[in-house]
């Protein structure tokens, strides 16, 4: 919703693609927490789905959950002919990219090097974050060069949160059959907050020029 405000539109014009990415999320998190990913039973302090209602409910919850991510999706007034085919296809792009960052994640995770840590980065989280703010722009009539400065703005935003994640979570007890990938098995807690600074700074340099308001997304 604020990618659409940075592009000059309105938080209500992607109201409908900001519901749409937060059901597309709720649906990675359920599975992400499956006995056969994470195996994890708690969320933000509640069982989690698979925890509460059994693993079948777990995984059908979260099919459910992507699918209607699109029902919802095709709400979406279009302020340019031609916007819903765009927003599907980042919508699209975002589900198919966590599950390939999902992937190297379940298959490294114990032992990752620099490049698999980059590649589930930017897909598992990175993403996400594109999503959010190439549909907001889409939806809040951007050109196409706009839109590509706030998919650039969500790809570097999206990696330095999860460096930020590891961060906080370094101390956290780890479950030696279940293990989680972290930016600390590759380098430093000092060299990760340096690259947490690119990061940010990047994603902060792609909102210029942009003929909304930016505040919200650079902060």
């Amino acid at each position: 919703m604020a990618a659409a405000e940075a592009v000059g539109g309105s938080a209500e014009d992607a109201l409908m693609p900001a519901c749409a990415i937060e059901l597309l999320h709720s649906y990675t998190l359920v599975h992400d927490d499956l006995p056969a990913m994470d195996n994890d039973l708690l969320r933000r302090g509640k069982p989690t789905v698979h925890a509460a209602y059994g693993e079948a409910l777990g995984i059908l919850a979260g099919d459910s959950l992507q699918a209607y991510a699109f029902a919802v999706l095709v709400k979406t007034p279009e302020k340019k002919p031609g916007t819903l085919p765009k927003l599907f296809a980042a919508l699209g792009r975002a589900a198919t990219g966590v599950v390939r960052g999902q992937v190297e994640d379940t298959a490294f995770a114990a032992n990752p090097t620099r490049e698999i840590v980059d590649f589930v980065f930017t897909h598992k989280c990175g993403d996400l974050f594109v999503a959010a703010a190439t549909m907001g722009a889409l939806a809040g009539g951007a050109s196409d060069e706009a839109a590509g400065r706030l998919a650039a703005y969500g790809a570097k935003l999206g990696v330095a949160f999860q460096i930020e994640d590891d961060l906080l979570d370094k101390d956290a007890p780890q479950d030696p059959e279940a293990p989680e990938l972290s930016c600390l098995k590759v380098m430093s807690e000092a060299d990760a907050r340096v690259w947490i600074k690119s990061c940010t700074d990047e994603a902060v340099a792609a909102l210029d020029g942009l003929p909304g308001d930016t505040a919200p997304l650079a902060a």
